[in-house]
């Protein structure tokens, strides 16, 4: 007989401990575990368990369902604690445990007295010799059992100074306290376990896990006894969505009561128990959002990659579940070795089940999520496409200003049956692009030399890293060193050109360092003041520094001058290169070992050494930190090309690996062509193999790039061919004494239709866009993609051999309109005589391939020499005629 529910409290308890007896269930064997351990003298035991599982309600119920005479337990819990030091966190350990003895015990600690936390920091052995004797003598000889809830958290916020100090000082307090015990409970971030039985070993531990299914049934029927009654069909939903874990066995049992109290019934049913899923997923959203975020990254990535995995099987005939990697695969995910350890680390911390499935050619790993209301959850409030995008994020160093022009990301898998699946995998080749701090995990080839930069940074502060033309300079800093500091240290990266403005490319990259809480327009116009600064002397470069630190205390900083030639390509002036020289080394000129929180990193083209070595003061410090990165050899040119693809499953044809590696040896400045030559073999992949008919289609690795870019370019009409000629002359500054390099130009320097072409090749990789900073103003501007085009794309050679005249001209009235508009447009820095002739000519024949700015000058240079003729004119047509000693005055007349 059952009584009217109508008015009833829910008897459901969720979200708070269980400190009633009568309302707690289950874990006889876990208190017999403490017991019998206790009684063998154990002077700490170990309880771990997930989130949620009940761990803190066990310590309050230790004290009810383990009956020992001789021993007091007390229980304290460590949260808030993280952030405190080792005497504020002694001190206030103190003052709960007398007030639990007062309040609990009922006994008097009005004598006791605390040591203050002035004298616990001078002195930690007062907390035993001082308090914890008087304590004993409260507790009349008896063994105190401290139960200290939330123990991990003491490592959260302060690692080191719980796992250095007071960890070690509570495993010797209780070696020498005969009658101390202590039960710490851990959970908080489950990958702390190994640390913690690394420094209690001889410690027996328990986990805290689900409820036997017959305990489970007593949570469920027994609170509300007399009250609500559950149908077996009820009883067996609740079981299959909870799986016997408390904390969601009473947040479904909470739901249903509240519903049936809504209704007037007292009856559930199967029917009603999936009918409040939604509202039990609500109610628990708190609880499962700290449950979930207590999991390291690659764990909630392959959670969420099992519960994708069994809910695509729930819609098939035959019920096989897929095994996470495979998931994760389709969507181009990495199998990183976290993410392959972390299924089985789950499966071990009680989240999943272990499924076996054949998988040709070899047995693979399935799991399904044990807790079908937390699957259930994961689909709703932590889909794998979103946890992929956060985990992708999430692993890419943040440089500050570097911007990575690529947009080819994807997360859109398909169905495994599909034939087309390997159309979704991302391209792990970066054709012309050099790799950027999100391809680390498919960059490979340099392990060597990136363990070198990075033993460098520990004992220098100035690097100077030089190497070929597309030997991949600035892909080994960083995909390689940048993700490798960031594993080993605390650091921070930011990163500049120097361009045609060195001091503002050098105040850009500062700036956010130092001014971070500035929006983007205030960052610029501080920029502009570092700028003035460094240019008139006023401000030091170390000072600079020093005020970084001061706003990263606990980083280091690493500064990356990428493209270190453009200091002799785009800046033409000699002084003002040489002073931003002296301005950029002085920090680093007298510091033998890694005195500085800073680093620099100058990546520079062999070919540019020479110009480096002429200014003594940049070539005393390069003699001393220069690295040289050499070409690769076989072995490191067969992980270029093999290892990206082996990541995501897809293997080459027998052969092909040596045949390639053959071919890339005799090509000159052969990473850009190889990378360029992979990228397009990418495209034409067979399901999950690259194959020699590819190969071959493609053009090899000598024809590759010729092919593609001739493909590019024969689709115009011949309108856009020679747009696309003019476009791509400006993007290449002629040598002189050196090859050839590319050249940033800006929106302004092309009419309307050459940039809307511009953009149009930019879609098709063969430049890229970016804004870029000219004469102190940030504008739109284009550059070829790499310089393995102009050396290698034979129309774009042909182009400049023919105009190469034209080009070199070009430049050198680049550099005059420089210097005019440095001097405030002075009409004596405009052109004249021979210069100017020849530039009227060059007006005359080409007038839409010189910019609107090289016209003004050109046409205000003649207007200044018609001037200058008109007025010799007006001179010469009058006669002086002085008349008489001495001289009264002049007088002229017309002749």
């Amino acid at each position: 007989m059952t009584a009217s529910i109508t008015g009833q409290d829910n008897p459901y308890i969720i979200g708070v401990p269980i400190h009633e007896p009568e309302s707690f269930f289950g874990r006889e064997d876990l208190f017999l575990f403490i017991k019998d351990n206790l009684k063998q003298n154990a002077k700490v035991i170990l309880l771990h368990g997930q989130r949620r599982i009940g761990k803190s309600s066990v310590l309050l119920q230790v004290h009810n369902f383990v009956q020992l005479e001789q021993f007091l337990f007390v229980f304290l819990s460590l949260e808030g604690k993280s952030r405190k030091s080792v005497s504020d966190v002694l001190y206030e350990i103190a003052s709960e445990i007398l007030e639990y003895l007062e309040d609990e015990f009922e006994l008097e600690v009005d004598g006791v007295r605390i040591p203050s936390k002035k004298e616990l920091q001078k002195e930690q052995e007062l907390f035993s010799e001082v308090f914890l004797r008087q304590v004993f003598e409260v507790i009349d000889g008896k063994n105190l059992v401290l139960l200290l809830d939330e123990f991990d958290v003491l490592g959260e916020h302060s690692q080191d100074t719980a796992n250095t100090h007071l960890f070690p000082y509570l495993k010797s307090l209780v070696d020498e306290q005969k009658k101390l015990f202590i039960i710490p409970v851990v959970g908080r971030r489950l990958d702390d376990m190994p640390n913690l039985l690394g420094l209690f070993h001889e410690a027996p531990n328990q986990r805290i896990g689900l409820l036997p299914e017959q305990n489970a049934e007593r949570l469920i029927t027994e609170p509300a006894q007399g009250v609500l009654e559950y149908e077996p069909g009820a009883i067996q939903g609740i079981l299959e969505l909870s799986a016997g874990h408390p904390y969601f066995t009473q947040v479904i049992c909470f739901a249903l009561f509240f519903k049936a109290r809504e209704e007037g019934r007292s009856l559930v049913t199967g029917e009603d128990v999936e009918s409040i899923v939604g509202k039990a997923m609500e109610n628990s959203e708190a609880g499962l959002a700290w449950f979930y975020d207590g999991l390291p990254i690659p764990e909630r990535i392959v959670f969420s990659a099992v519960a994708e995995a069994q809910q695509i099987a729930t819609g098939k005939a035959e019920f096989v579940v897929e095994d996470p990697l495979t998931v994760l695969r389709k969507y181009g995910v990495i199998q990183t070795k976290s993410l392959i350890q972390a299924g089985e680390r789950l499966k071990e911390w009680g989240f999943l089940d272990l499924l076996k499935v054949s998988e040709p050619p070899q047995k693979v790993s399935a799991y399904t999520v044990k807790i079908e209301l937390v699957r259930r959850w994961l689909l709703k409030r932590h889909p794998l496409k979103q946890e992929i995008r956060e985990l992708w994020e999430s692993q890419i160093p943040k440089i500050v200003n570097y911007f990575d022009l690529r947009k080819d990301f994807k997360l859109e898998p398909v169905d495994s049956a599909d034939k087309s699946v390997d159309e979704n995998l991302p391209c792990p080749y970066r054709g012309l692009f050099s790799f950027s701090p999100s391809d680390a995990e498919f960059f490979f080839g340099r392990e060597v030399f990136v363990e070198k930069l990075f033993a460098a940074t520990k004992t220098r502060n100035f690097i100077a890293l030089s190497g070929a033309s597309g030997s991949g300079k600035s892909s080994v800093v960083l995909a390689g060193l940048v993700p490798k500091l960031l594993q080993g240290g605390n650091w921070v990266f930011t990163h500049f050109r120097p361009g045609t403005d060195p001091f503002y490319a050098l105040a850009q990259a500062l700036i956010p360092l130092l001014r971070a809480e500035l929006d983007a327009t205030q960052q610029i116009m501080q920029a502009r003041q570092l700028t003035q600064s460094f240019a008139s002397g006023s401000l030091l470069l170390k000072d600079v520094f020093a005020q970084i630190k001061k706003n990263y205390p606990n980083y280091r900083v690493l500064v990356i001058a990428d493209q270190f030639e453009e200091l002799y390509t785009l800046c033409s002036d000699e002084p003002t290169r040489r002073q931003f020289l002296d301005t950029l080394l002085k920090p680093f000129q007298f510091l033998e070992k890694s005195a500085s929180s800073t680093v620099l990193v100058t990546i520079l083209r062999a070919d540019f050494l020479g110009n480096a070595l002429s200014y003594p003061p940049l070539a005393d410090i390069l003699r001393k930190s220069n690295f040289l990165l050499s070409p690769m050899n076989s072995e490191e040119l067969r992980e270029v090309i093999e290892k990206p693809a082996q990541n995501l499953g897809v293997s080459f044809e027998y052969g092909l690996v040596e045949r390639i590696i053959k071919d890339v040896q005799q090509e000159p400045g052969n990473l850009p062509l190889l990378e360029f030559a992979l990228t397009e073999l990418w495209q034409k992949r067979t399901q999950y193999k690259l194959t020699h008919s590819a190969y071959e289609e493609i053009g090899e690795i000598s024809g590759a790039l010729t092919r593609y870019a001739d493909e590019k370019y024969d689709r115009l009409s011949e309108q856009k061919k020679e747009q696309a000629r003019r476009i791509f002359l400006q993007l290449v500054r002629p040598g002189i004494g050196n090859e050839d390099t590319r050249r940033v130009a800006t929106k302004e320097e092309f009419q309307e239709s050459d940039w809307k072409l511009v953009q149009k090749l930019a879609d098709a990789r063969l430049v890229m866009t970016n804004r870029s900073v000219v004469a102190g103003q940030e504008q739109e501007s284009v550059e070829v993609i790499h310089e393995a085009l102009i050396s290698n794309w034979g129309q774009l050679k042909q182009w400049m051999e023919t105009d190469r005249e034209f080009r070199v001209w070009q430049e050198q009235l680049r550099i005059g309109i420089l210097k005019w508009q440095e001097t405030g447009r002075d009409q004596t820095a405009l052109l004249q005589g021979v210069q100017l002739a020849e530039a009227e000519d060059w007006l005359r024949k080409r007038p839409e391939e010189l910019s609107p700015l090289e016209q003004e000058f050109i046409k205000l240079s003649i207007i200044k020499r018609s001037d200058r003729q008109k007025s010799e004119r007006i001179n010469s047509s009058y006669l002086v005629i002085n008349e008489g000693e001495p001289v009264k005055k002049h007088i002229t007349f017309p002749i």
